[in-house]
């Protein structure tokens, strides 16, 4: 008897979760149904975006290497498709990448005209070389490669103006960066520093050396270079200053 009635209470227990349980979903199965619809599609949308940001991946991957490797291509489409995935905002590494390319492209043509044959030329192309370096200092800070190489660059454009205390501070800037140690462009920057460094400190102690003339000598004029007496500049001959190409 009293197991019997004990199969009678956990039957009775029973029916009644099974009825608190069918009038839960009487109550609520549509909110329910309509929760669940929601979820199965954040989860196809989840699903369509990764995996067409993996084909958008590879698409500029692709692109990129027929741009940077394709020697089939012409320089103006080649300068057009490195445009195009340089302005793009789905892969801020082939952005990059690609801004430093244009840049080295300008930087050659302007190298292969050198600075006498079209002087007007060869301003633009270096202002245009040096827009798309800054673009990726500007724009892709957490590109550190892309960066440390458009940071060598503008030293390099630099170098070729002359100014060797903004190719040196340049340079500075790449070997600050921990993350780039071993990498080519860390390795040219500290060779191009210690080249300046060399070219640098003997105009320093020349222009900080203490003068050696006697106070009460003879003064000594210095050597102009022009003759008195025909009042002409002897010395009128313009030696160009080496062109230096960019960094691939």
């Amino acid at each position: 008897m009293k197991a019997k009635r004990r199969h009678d209470l956990q039957e009775n227990v029973l029916s009644g979760e099974i009825l608190h349980i069918v009038e839960f979903f009487k109550a609520r199965g549509v909110t329910i149904a309509w929760g669940m619809l929601v979820i199965a599609v954040i989860v196809i949308v989840v699903l369509y975006v990764r995996g067409r940001s993996q084909e958008t991946a590879v698409e500029l991957q692709r692109d990129f290497d027929r741009a940077t490797m394709d020697a089939s291509i012409s320089s103006n489409d080649r300068i057009r498709l490195l445009r195009t995935l340089a302005q793009q905002d789905d892969n801020s590494r082939i952005a990059a990448l690609s801004a430093v390319k244009l840049g080295d492209i300008y930087a050659a043509q302007m190298t292969a005209i050198g600075p006498y044959a079209d002087p007007a030329e060869y301003k633009s192309l270096s202002g245009e070389s040096a827009r798309w370096y800054r673009r990726v200092i500007d724009n892709f800070s957490e590109e550190q490669l892309a960066l440390g190489n458009a940071h060598f660059a503008l030293g390099r454009l630099a170098e070729n103006r002359g100014d060797f205390e903004t190719a040196r501070a340049e340079y500075q800037k790449i070997l600050r960066v921990q993350e780039l140690t071993g990498y080519p462009v860390f390795n040219r920057a500290s060779i191009s520093m210690k080249k300046l460094d060399r070219l640098i400190e003997p105009v320093r102690m020349a222009t900080t050396a203490p003068a050696t003339q006697p106070a009460n000598g003879p003064v000594i004029e210095p050597d102009t270079g022009i003759d008195e007496r025909l009042g002409t500049n002897q010395d009128s001959a313009n030696t160009p200053t080496d062109v230096l190409a960019p960094s691939n």
